[in-house]
């Protein structure tokens, strides 16, 4: 059977063949031949059963494989003659097939990969965030940790608190000047830290005295907002009581307390630490801004049935969003997440249009909101495209060190880790859901090693708004 192609419109292919009864018994009449010499059944000896008796007993097992045997080698050589390369699994559409004495018709359908263009890597720069002091970071580890084994002593009234120090006090909290009662508590424990620390209160309420009321400007976490009010807020603090810090000497003994042989192991345990982090969210940073160089540089044709079907998962995940607003992406580090967030994999715009992309932004009105979830589409499938292009040319190939490493970047705990790698090894379905993932990520480290790179030093807390800067970023896009 050879396929005549009957529509050539863009990246949309469509061809026809017809197989006539007599190719296609000829071809079972080969298959049964191959099979004679091995088949043995009840009555008759190894390779001697007749012919007659095989087609009669399995008539329609031998007619289905025929069938799909012919079409799979008409599609191969139609392909190869062409020069075409599906972006998906060709649609094959089969009729006649029950009718013995007439030609079955085949029709298939596809759509092509579109031509990629080149791309100068070596003209992309991509800054890598460094460490700008990383024994500073060690440092103020160290003393984080003496902080915490601090003991406290009573204060006069007068007293002024200072590094370290435990200051109680009563908390209320306003948003957009309204008090939300239900953020009120008493007798609330905080030190005095360091004001480049991560938390919210860090250095604030240094200098406080018992009976001060301090106001602390800050946002809320995302889990405590209300609908889509604002994150700025007000948090009024009555200082009630102040305990004065006597931390523990910095050395061996110290450290033991918390299962480190010394002082030194600990310092080299935290400096890879920090190294680690740092290499981690660097690598996330330059490939966030990969993947926007390479939206501003790429320009081809996208197949129109995978865009179709990317406009319908954005525009589901937009409309489905306020259901899952209050769950924050990452916030459970359990196999159970990793195993049902599989479903939803975000995969860039990977060429499959059974990909569902996270939300990713509110609700608009619904003129605003088609033409947003066609750029989004858009992006996401050209990006996909092109990074699975890239992956397939280089031969970037899928090992079980990936899965480990997916595993290791979303689950914390040992155990959950276990049951997720187990699961990844009883389920293909699972592993096949997150394989977008997976190739995205070696696609854009593949293209990271051809860019420029630039170091660029940062402290914590420079990392850290960077990395908020491009998330928000990333949202907004994607």
């Amino acid at each position: 059977m050879n396929l005549v192609e009957t529509i050539a419109e863009g990246l949309v292919r469509k061809c026809e063949g017809k197989l006539e009864p007599k190719e296609l018994d000829d071809r079972v009449g080969e298959k049964i031949a191959e099979v004679i010499p091995t088949m043995t059944l009840p009555g008759f000896r190894k390779g001697k059963v007749p012919e007659r008796v095989i087609r009669a007993r399995f008539a329609k097992e031998l007619r289905g494989e025929t069938i799909n045997s012919i079409i799979e080698d008409a599609l191969r050589r139609h392909l190869e003659e062409t020069g075409n390369n599906p972006v998906r699994t060709p649609d094959t559409n089969v009729t006649g097939v029950d009718t013995a004495d007439e030609d079955i018709v085949v029709t298939i359908d596809y759509e092509c990969m579109p031509d990629m263009p080149e791309i100068d890597y070596s003209e992309i720069k991509l800054e890598r965030p460094v460490p700008k002091d990383i024994e500073s970071m060690v440092d103020r580890d160290i003393q984080s940790i003496a902080s915490m084994m601090a003991a406290f002593s009573d204060t006069e009234p007068d007293y002024e608190a200072g590094l370290h120090d435990q200051v109680t006090y009563d908390l209320k909290v306003r948003v957009d000047g309204v008090e939300r009662e239900d953020l009120q508590q008493d007798d609330m424990v905080q030190q005095v830290e360091v004001s480049d620390s991560t938390h919210p209160f860090a250095g604030k309420l240094a200098g406080v005295k018992v009976g001060d009321t301090r106001m602390i400007s800050g946002e809320l976490p995302e889990s405590l907002m209300k609908g889509d009010g604002s994150r700025s807020a007000e948090f009024e603090c009555l200082v009630k009581k102040i305990g004065r810090a006597e931390l523990p000497e910095v050395d061996d003994e110290m450290v033991k307390r918390i299962g480190v042989e010394s002082l030194e192991e600990f310092r080299n345990v935290r400096r890879q630490r920090f190294q680690n982090m740092y290499a981690t969210q660097a690598e996330s940073i330059m490939h966030q801004c990969l993947l926007d160089e390479l939206d501003s540089r790429l320009d081809f044709e996208l197949p129109p049935g995978l865009l179709a079907g990317e406009i319908n998962s954005v525009r589901s995940a937009l409309a489905s969003e306020k259901a899952v607003s209050g769950e924050v992406a990452g916030g459970d580090s359990s196999s159970e997440n990793l195993i049902e967030s599989g479903e939803t994999a975000e995969v860039s715009g990977v060429a499959s249009s059974n990909e569902q992309p996270p939300a990713t932004g509110t609700a608009q009105p619904e003129s605003e909101s088609e033409e947003e979830v066609e750029r989004i589409a858009r992006r996401r499938l050209k990006l996909g495209l092109y990074l699975a292009e890239v992956a397939k040319t280089n031969e970037l190939k899928v090992t079980n060190a990936d899965y480990e490493e997916l595993i290791a970047s979303q689950v914390r705990n040992p155990e959950d880790r276990q049951r997720a790698a187990e699961a990844f090894k009883n389920n293909p379905d699972l592993a096949k859901r997150w394989l977008g993932t997976i190739v995205e990520k070696k696609a854009l480290r593949y293209l990271s090693e051809l860019t420029t790179r630039v170091d660029e030093e940062m402290d914590e807390a420079e990392l850290a708004r960077k990395v908020r800067e491009l998330s928000s970023d990333m949202e907004d896009k994607s």
